[in-house]
């Protein structure tokens, strides 16, 4: 099938192509900026398929709580450095605690943050994302996982108080979900309309002695044949220009709703018009 599409196309006015032997291009894999930083915060690299979700390999960070789908920055890894020279204000109202101690009353205040000023900013294949959409990504396809505080993700570009998920996902997994082995995928056939199968005309002898040659490889197909009372029909159609055998395969069904099937062989040998 593939020798006879190369001859049709290269017959009508394409380039002859020819098949070289398979090649093997290896390179090394480059290596994204976003994990050649000097931060120290948790990473995971290599197969990752042990994990349920992205969700499940965060929860073994130390830097970070999980909770299902809610991931906050533990408050001792929140950055208090400066962001474009203004200073990040972590909090605008404290909490007071108070105590004794040896005797000594005293009054302890603790930064009051809330979950929005702890949670960290995601970036997919260093494409801002968010902590929701993480759990559409199949653990086969992630490749690097990682924290950064915030910090190291100043030194990236970022604007990320709370620190930065870097996520490294393979291009084939990028649009898929995460589905149960549970469950199969079944796609249902319905029923289709017979289309009209083209067939090439050659009604005089100028249009068979043309130069364009017909390299077609499936010939004919007649959807709707009726058989007369004694259960005969016919059926006419050019060959393509190129000797050899064709298969013809027939099916059907019976008025009484039997199937049918029969294969046969005709040999066609091309012999040029004069």
């Amino acid at each position: 099938f593939l020798t006879r599409a190369k001859e049709k196309y290269f017959n009508e006015g394409g380039e002859r192509v020819i098949d070289i032997e398979e090649i093997v291009v290896v390179a090394k894999k480059r290596q994204s900026p976003f994990f050649a930083t000097g931060n120290t915060g948790s990473r995971l690299h290599g197969d990752l398929s042990g994990y349920a979700s992205i969700y499940d390999a965060l929860a073994t960070f130390k830097e970070l709580n999980v909770i299902g789908q809610n991931v906050t920055t533990l408050k001792q890894y929140v950055s208090q450095g400066l962001v474009d020279n203004e200073s990040i204000i972590l909090s605008e109202t404290n909490d007071e605690q108070a105590g004794e101690e040896n005797d000594v009353s005293f009054i302890q205040t603790i930064p009051s943050m809330d979950d929005d000023m702890l949670t960290p900013e995601v970036y997919v294949n260093e494409k801002n994302s968010s902590i929701e959409d993480l759990g559409n990504y199949d653990m086969k396809y992630v490749e690097r996982l990682a924290f950064v505080d915030g910090k190291a993700a100043y030194m990236l570009g970022l604007s990320a108080p709370a620190g930065a998920i870097l996520v490294e996902v393979s291009k084939e997994g990028l649009y898929t979900t995460v589905t149960s082995d549970a469950m199969a995928r079944v796609v249902v056939r319905g029923c289709q309309k017979p289309d009209q199968f083209y067939k090439p005309k050659y009604p005089t002898i100028a249009d068979r002695l043309a130069e364009k040659k017909d390299m077609r490889s499936t010939i004919t197909w007649e959807p709707l044949i009726h058989t007369d009372a004694l259960g005969q029909a016919t059926v006419a159609f050019y060959t393509a220009d190129r000797s050899g055998t064709y298969d013809v395969i027939l099916e059907g069904i019976t008025d009484d709703g039997e199937l049918c099937r029969s294969t046969e062989k005709i040999a066609v040998e091309f012999k040029p018009l004069q």
